[in-house]
């Protein structure tokens, strides 16, 4: 056959897979069995591979070896702004890149067929680590036994994308055909092949994927290397960019940079120059740091809140003894004799032996914002009779979970087995590629119309093999089904390999994620969870009491979240999102004044009824900060973020005075689960479950960065701030750690590639918005006070000594030392004393290296000055007392 000019073989097929692995899953069912150097052939086809991304963006000393070192003036750097060298040709038919109407090419080497492709100046080159097997792909992009190839990578975006910077990069002119799976099951990938798509259907995905590389690229390549320039020789050496050229020191910004240039000790040329750090700025990584640098500040910056409640509690409640027949009189004196507030449980009791015993109910008043209101109240309620004023119930029910999409799948996994994000995307990718579930990376939390058959059979070997349903249990699977929530991929569920698969081949951790999602599959088609909210009221002297409890009415889906928990012995229940991440929220020790009654023990009383015996307590709880993020929740952040304003309901804080209930069924349950991180409102397409932060595909991977590069540490379960990922969200303006900003151009991708937006339009906004903040931040850069813990006063020059990423010092640089006292590193506690004038003990050595005890006391400050290599060096130190402790006092 003969196509674009060129004469084809008929016939002969070429497939290009993602990865090695599904690359030869595909060629075992094709019958392509013959082996090859980087390929399978055999039976028409010839099925080859990429290696994740073979083809990358060239660095900018590509373009220019002048970028090599790192200069402000150079910046902006827009490949838009370069055109291709060489011969150029149209490739005839060719979708030209954003802002062209065709590609250019520019060629050499081998038969003049494949180099750096140039579209609107943008270059790429084969990535190094990974050319033999790019060369493989391209020679057989551009064989003419073929008469087509099939992009055959993951169905997505991503995938769609580095097949087509292979395929571009080549040279190749081979019509394209789409495969588009969800599984790798056999019967699919036979049903894939039998249904290919013309590749032009997914034009506009790939658009979308490559504005988001170079969006990604434009952001990251000047952003980092512009506040690395201008603040990152600041950052390195505990000093300040000043406002003005001249700085309080006489020493300009440009004699700072022109030092920094001596002897080669430049960021650029080895990762990090001597005094410098790199601030690596990113489109969405930036954002979400500020998120959970946002969550650090507001912890370290809550101040707690006592509140005082009385509780009406009968006999049973607690574990402790009665303490009756005291007299009210006493109230206050004891109440006032109580320092241990959180201990603190002051009880008074009626006669005992009375009738109507109602063992174990907890009754609470409102919150007081002093001690003694709720003593007031004690005192008022003292041996006066207790009424049951009114009894209500309230049926309630919770929703059966969804299917998991990848991010709420992560979520769980971080929850229930500490995995990282990703983790649990490298597990569920690998249990893909072994055909036991459907492809991972999705964002929906549905399936399609079509599928209710395959979910049947699914459900039923699930519940043949690992959770036996119930008998009569009737899957509700039309709840499962929903193509218009179906995006890209349908939600992820198991195969029909989970009835046969060997649990002992696979990891801890694969099986752990199988077993999840089989799970959540049985989970989503049961019945709901419904129980019985029971309140009451009693009064006592016209003050009213409220007590509640729950009764399971049917435990509906919960039953085989139990089975997975016990399965594993994961003790408890763990709802998604337990803590509203918010200030002032009412938790932790002494704050479960509704603390549940046995719904049994509600159930016995009746209106009017009186309450004898009863005791009275005070007890005291605190408002607590914030939680820090755990993975968990903030990929949950990520995916909500910017998608809806924040209001009073959402944020779930209590004030100090509250009558209402804690419901442990629904509160911040996960489907109910909508506190966004605060922002505009961005109006998304109800038909596409994609936005927030990134998308599921690359969120693990953000977050993987973050730490990686040393803005995150983990503690445990919690992500926290580092002092570094602290400095650099003071540093950056909003524009660069927006987070409705980083959605809306997310969102914006998302309508390339549904055709709704000009990917010209889209580039030409990104590269405005660089440009604009090259030239803003260097003409508004000021002062940058870095954050930094004080330690003490300056005994030279009564300044404020900090601690700083790189040690102790003075913020008015009056060169003061103060970590070291004779030649010895001091600790921080050490430090501490001598700035409030107080001794320590230190071992020194003398000078025929004999080490000693002393102690040292600060009797002022005297200057030292001593030359070395050259160089003079001058500042203040401590003048000392010093003295021996008595088992090694000289006479």
């Amino acid at each position: 056959m003969r196509e674009n000019g060129y004469e084809y073989a008929a016939g002969q097929v070429l497939v290009v897979a993602e990865k090695p692995s599904v690359g030869r899953a595909f060629a075992e069912v094709l019958g392509a069995k013959e082996k090859k150097d980087g390929y399978m052939e055999g039976n028409g086809y010839t099925v080859t591979w990429c290696i994740g991304h073979l083809v990358e963006p060239l660095e900018p000393e590509g373009y220019d070896e002048r970028y090599r070192k790192w200069r402000y003036e150079d910046l902006p750097i827009i490949p838009g702004d370069f055109k291709g060298s060489g011969s150029d040709r149209g490739r005839p038919g060719g979708q030209g890149e954003p802002g062209m109407s065709k590609e250019s090419w520019n060629y050499s080497g081998e038969s003049g067929r494949k180099v750096e492709k140039s579209g609107n100046g943008w270059r790429y080159r084969a990535r190094p680590e990974t050319k033999k097997q790019y060369d493989i792909v391209a020679r057989l992009l551009n064989d003419r036994r073929f008469s087509e190839v099939v992009c055959a990578t993951d169905a997505g975006r991503e995938g769609e994308t580095i097949f087509r910077k292979v395929y571009n990069l080549s040279g190749s002119m081979l019509p394209i055909k789409r495969l588009w799976i969800s599984s790798m099951e056999d019967s699919a990938i036979r049903e894939g092949f039998d249904n290919l798509r013309p590749g032009e259907e997914y034009e506009n995905l790939y658009q979308a994927g490559i504005c988001r590389e170079k969006a990604d690229w434009l952001v990251g390549m000047n952003g980092t290397r512009l506040f690395t320039e201008l603040y990152g020789y600041a950052a390195g050496n505990s000093s300040v960019v000043m406002e003005k050229e001249e700085s309080q020191n006489g020493i300009s910004l440009q004699k700072h940079k022109e030092k920094t240039f001596q002897n080669g000790k430049r960021a650029s040329q080895n990762g990090k120059g001597v005094g410098h750090v790199i601030y690596h700025i990113g489109r969405v990584q930036t954002p979400t740091l500020a998120m959970v640098v946002e969550r650090e500040e507001s912890i370290r910056g809550f101040v707690k809140e006592p509140y005082y409640t009385v509780h009406i509690r009968t006999e049973g409640s607690h574990s402790d003894p009665f303490m009756s027949d005291l007299a009210s009189n006493n109230i206050r004196h004891l109440t006032s004799q109580t320092s241990n507030q959180d201990a603190a449980q002051l009880r008074f009791s009626t006669k005992i032996g009375a009738k109507n015993r109602t063992e174990g109910l907890d009754a609470v008043s409102d919150k007081y914002k002093t001690r003694e209101e709720a003593t007031e109240l004690a005192d008022l309620c003292l041996g006066q009779p207790c009424y049951v004023e009114r009894i209500s119930e309230e049926e309630k029910t919770r929703s059966v979970p969804k299917l998991y999409d990848l991010t709420s799948l992560q979520r769980d996994a971080n929850r229930l087995f500490g995995f990282t994000a990703l983790q649990t995307s490298e597990y569920t990718q690998s249990l893909y590629e072994k055909k036991l579930c459907t492809y991972p990376r999705t964002d929906s939390r549905y399936l399609t119309d079509d599928m209710g058959e395959t979910a049947g059979e699914i459900i039923e070997a699930v519940s043949r093999r690992f959770f036996p349903v119930e008998t009569g249990f009737q899957p509700k699977i039309s709840a499962l089904l929903n193509s218009k929530k179906v995006s890209d991929h349908h939600a992820i569920i198991p195969t029909m390999e989970i009835a046969s698969v060997d649990m002992g081949s696979l990891s801890d951790g694969e099986r752990k994620i199988l077993l999840m999602i089989a799970n959540r599959l049985i989970c989503a088609v049961s019945a709901p969870f419904r129980y019985k909210k029971i309140y009451v009221q009693l009064v006592c002297n016209h003050n009213f009491f409220e007590a509640t409890g729950t009764k399971v009415i049917d435990p509906g889906f919960h039953r085989y979240e139990d089975m997975l928990r016990e399965s594993f012995r994961i003790p408890g229940s763990e709802d998604s999102e337990n803590d509203t991440g918010e200030k002032g929220t009412v938790k932790g020790k002494e704050a479960d004044e509704r603390r549940e009654t046995d719904p049994e023990v509600l159930e016995s009383l009746y209106e009017g009824m009186e309450i004898t015996p009863y005791e009275l307590s005070v007890k005291t709880g605190f408002t607590v900060p914030p939680k820090p993020f755990t993975e968990d929740t903030l990929l949950k952040y990520m995916e909500n973020a910017g998608t809806q304003r924040r209001t009073a309901n959402q944020l779930r804080v209590k004030p100090v005075s509250n009558s209402g209930t804690n419901d442990p069924f629904t509160q911040d349950s996960q489907e109910n689960d909508s506190r966004p991180f605060a922002g505009s409102c961005l109006i998304f397409d109800e038909d596409v479950e994609r936005k927030g932060l990134g998308t599921p595909a690359t969120r693990a991977e953000i977050i993987d960065k973050l730490c990686k590069s040393g803005y995150l540490k983990r503690e445990k379960k919690n992500l926290r701030a580092t002092a570094l990922g602290e400095r650099l969200i003071h540093l950056v303006p909003q524009v660069v750690k927006s987070v409705e900003l980083s959605v809306e151009w997310e969102n914006n991708l998302t309508r390339i590639n549904r055709g709704e937006m000009d990917p010209a339009d889209f580039m030409a906004d990104i590269e405005k918005m660089v440009r604009e903040l090259v030239e803003e931040v260097y003409e508004r850069r000021k002062i940058i006070q870095f954050p930094s813990e004080l330690i003490g006063v300056c005994p030279h020059c009564q300044g404020e000594i900090v601690k700083g990423r790189f040690g102790f010092y003075c913020r008015n640089r009056c060169g003061m030392k103060v970590d070291t006292a004779y030649g010895k590193q001091l600790t921080e506690e050490q430090i501490r004393k001598l700035l409030k004038g107080e001794s320590i003990e230190i071992t020194l050595r003398s000078r025929k290296g004999k080490e000693f005890d002393a102690i040292l006391k600060p009797k002022g400050v005297q200057p030292y000055s001593y030359e070395k290599d050259g160089k003079e060096y001058s500042g203040f130190q401590y003048d000392f007392d010093v003295s021996f402790p008595e088992k090694k006092q000289q006479s």
